[in-house]
């Protein structure tokens, strides 16, 4: 794979992370008030709706979290591959899929 069909497949990922979030009727923060407010009342969503509203927030946070990746993927094509090994080094987010990018 060269750089260009990286690039490219990095921003196929960020295209299709867009419209799954798009798909959805609410924003992760929207899920995060939901719950909030369950929590304050007594969790009156009951067990099933609030588990639907935990799976969607988490179905959510992936997709954003793959977002962030693909900006730091980005910013390697601009960089040598030492600077993007030290930039890597320094990442503390990526649960271990630190090692693709090495």
């Amino acid at each position: 794979m060269n750089l260009k069909n990286e690039v490219d497949a990095w921003n196929h990922i960020d295209k299709v992370c867009d419209q799954y979030l798009a798909a959805y009727d609410t924003t992760i923060e929207e899920d995060t008030k939901i719950l909030t407010e369950d929590d304050a009342n007594g969790n009156q969503l009951g067990f099933n709706k609030r588990n639907c509203v935990l799976y969607r927030k988490s179905e959510k946070g992936v997709l954003l979290w793959m977002k962030d990746v693909v900006v730091k993927v980005r910013a390697f094509a601009k960089m040598t591959s030492k600077d993007v090994k030290k930039e890597v080094n320094r990442w503390n987010d990526t649960n271990g899929c630190e090692e693709y990018f090495k």
